[in-house]
Parts: C-alpha cells; sequence; structure tokens
C-alpha cells in the first residue's frame, strides 16, 4: 500500500506542470478567429464510391475522400516542455488545420446543466499532426503571450479531440494561412458497426488509412420480417439484407445500392451528430435506446467541438 502511495504521489508531482485551459479576455488577432470562415471537413468531388456485396461487422457501406478546409503554415519552430518532462517541437514549417473547441462544465448532480465558458471569446484552435504517435497538439490561444499546448488522446492525427482541458505554456507560434498537402489521405466511411438479433447499427467514422474515429453515435437499424430495410444516407440509397445464425443472431448482410451516395461537406462534429440524431427520427421502426444510469458525479469542463 506505501509503495502505491508513493508511485502516485510521483505521478502527481510530474504531472503538475499541466495547467488547465483558460479563456482569454481579449479578442484573439484575425487568424485565431472564426470569422465566418469554414472549419471542417471538405469532400472532395466526385469521389464518393460504394461497395455493394456482402459485408461483416465493421464492413464498410461507402466512403468519400475529405480535406480539412481551413489550413496553415506554422512558420517559426515551437519547443515547450511536456507534463511529464522533456522537449517537444514542431519545426517550423509545419502544417495544421484550424478546429473550434468550446470549454463546457457540466454536472449532473440532481439534474444535469452545462455551460459554456467560450460563449462570449471562442478563438479557433489551431491543431499539428503527429502521424508518427498516431494524434495531434492542438494550440489554444489565452492572450498575445500566452497559447496553451494540449495533447490528444481522441480522434485521428487530422481529427484531432481533446479529452482533457489541462495542457502546457509555450510559445506563441506564427500562423500562415494557406492551402497545405498533409500527406495523408483522409475519408469519411459508412460502416455496418455491430449485429445484434434483429438490428445493425451504422456508423459514420473518419478514416486514415488503419486509424480511424467514430463521428458521432451510430444509429439502429431494425430490419422489417422479410429481414431487409432500406438505408439512405449522403443522399444514396440502400437496400441491406440481414443473414442469420442458426441462434437467430445476424452474422452479415447483403448491400444493394438502389441511388449512388455524393462527396457531401461536413462542417464539424456537431453538424453530424444533427444530421443523424434527424435520421434516426425519420426511421420509425428504430428502437429508442434505454437510458443509461450514469450515476452521480461531479462538475467538471472539458474542451468540446463546436
Amino acid at each position: 500500500m506505501l509503495k502505491k502511495m508513493m508511485v502516485f504521489a510521483l505521478m502527481a508531482s510530474a504531472t503538475a506542470c499541466a495547467t488547465t485551459y483558460r479563456v482569454p479576455q481579449q479578442e484573439a488577432p484575425p487568424e485565431w478567429r472564426e470569422d465566418g470562415k469554414p472549419i471542417g471537413f471538405a469532400p472532395v468531388e466526385g469521389s464518393a464510391r460504394s461497395f455493394p456485396g456482402n459485408l461483416k461487422e465493421h464492413g464498410v457501406i461507402m466512403e468519400f475522400d475529405v480535406e480539412n478546409e481551413r489550413t496553415a503554415i506554422i512558420t517559426n519552430t515551437l519547443e515547450w516542455t511536456g507534463p511529464f518532462g522533456g522537449t517537444n517541437i514542431i519545426p517550423a514549417g509545419s502544417p495544421a488545420y484550424a478546429r473550434q473547441f468550446s470549454l463546457q462544465q457540466s454536472s449532473n448532480y440532481g439534474s444535469y446543466f452545462g455551460k459554456n465558458l467560450n460563449a462570449y471569446n471562442n478563438p479557433v484552435e489551431w491543431c499539428v499532426p503527429r502521424f508518427d504517435k498516431g494524434d495531434a497538439v492542438c494550440i489554444f490561444w489565452e492572450g498575445p503571450d500566452r497559447a496553451r499546448y494540449i495533447d490528444t488522446s481522441g480522434g485521428t492525427p487530422q481529427n484531432a479531440s481533446p479529452t482533457s482541458p489541462s495542457g502546457m505554456v509555450g510559445p506563441m507560434p506564427q500562423i500562415q494561412e494557406q492551402a497545405v498537402d498533409f500527406g495523408h489521405p483522409m475519408k469519411v466511411q459508412l460502416v455496418v458497426d455491430t449485429f445484434r438479433s434483429n438490428r445493425i447499427t451504422v456508423a459514420a467514422r473518419i478514416s486514415e488509412g488503419d486509424d480511424w474515429a467514430t463521428l458521432g453515435r451510430g444509429s439502429k437499424i431494425v430490419f422489417e420480417e422479410d429481414d431487409t430495410v432500406i438505408l439512405k444516407r449522403f443522399e444514396g440509397e440502400f437496400k441491406l439484407t440481414a443473414h442469420h445464425a442458426s441462434n437467430g443472431a445476424i452474422t452479415d448482410v447483403d448491400v444493394e445500392v438502389i441511388k449512388e451516395p455524393k462527396a457531401v461537406r461536413m462542417q464539424t462534429l456537431k453538424d453530424v451528430l444533427e444530421m443523424f440524431m434527424a435520421l434516426q427520427a425519420a426511421e420509425a421502426a428504430a428502437k429508442a435506446e434505454a437510458a443509461e444510469d450514469t450515476g452521480e458525479t461531479g462538475t467538471e469542463a472539458a474542451p468540446v467541438e463546436e
């Protein structure tokens, strides 16, 4: 027990330098403001393709290529100390892409509430992909001379998703907005996610080679008595036919393309969630998911994408 306590104390000491993002009190310069500029994924026109045939779990129904819309080059070399010590370096000339995260404070004591701490001042963040680590570091503007570097363990290198508002203070990057080539193709995929006895889950995800991250929660698709269902996604239409094992569980589905899909612009994670919520509401056959008892937790803050 003593040994465990000592290890915990050492870890707490090592991470003590990582502090929470501070909501800025001043207006950010133009390169750190949204100002109506698109932030998200731009579809590559004509890149949509379908994959009719037999699919197992996690099989791809269709996909299309996308690119980050607002991009830049960081023109100065950035160096800062990580939370566990050691030096992190972003070389001059590194490509970056813009995102807009908000610091949300939430609690579910008695009843849930949420508060957007960036409601009145929300600069964009510039994220630098680290393909060798499979993640990205996102740089948050806190003031004219103060930037915070937050490592992202969620998402993918070109679709960062911070899971904590804590990071390290570092130098201010010099941002030169321009088109860049990240050298790693990225695509949106519609996949057959999970199988059950009379339904499947269909989900969208961002894929970068073997690295991928789901965009929001999947949609439950319930089959008719004849084991077929019509699925409409990305302006396309698909007929799915389920096959069952002896115990009744779905083992695979046949996919027939009725109408070819299109590459559709997906602005942010929020847009994706709203799109799929609307589709779920329109599918009268889909059963509502049982509410999960999360129990009581304390007030916490976390960055979410606008």
